[in-house]
């Protein structure tokens, strides 16, 4: 897959968390943001940061994982669904970005 077509599914992804968590009637994840989108080689599996407190992340991987699942599997129209899985973003993926900003100026 090219780099120019995973980044137009990640920004879907993201795009779809996004809305879907706002749309939750919990008004705890209507704060939350969605950082970054890792989708695994084989598009099974989805890694999802947020900026958000630990038991929010909890949450969203516990008691409202099924309800958020569901309603990504009606919008993400693909032949493979990943499961989402949530991370709380602690700083780290702003920084390895930056990093990786710093190498592209470099070459």
């Amino acid at each position: 897959m090219n780099i120019t077509r995973q980044q137009q599914i990640l920004s879907h992804i993201k795009r779809i968390v996004s809305t879907e968590l706002s749309q939750i009637d919990h008004e705890l994840f209507h704060a939350v943001v969605v950082t970054d989108v890792l989708l695994s080689n084989d598009g099974h599996e989805c890694r999802i940061w947020v900026d958000a407190p630990d038991d929010i992340v909890t949450k969203l991987n516990g008691e409202h994982h099924r309800e958020i699942q569901h309603a990504f599997l009606k919008k993400f129209a693909r032949k493979i669904v990943p499961k989402l899985q949530f991370l709380k973003d602690d700083g780290r993926v702003t920084k390895l970005e930056s990093l990786l900003d710093q190498q592209k100026d470099k070459s």
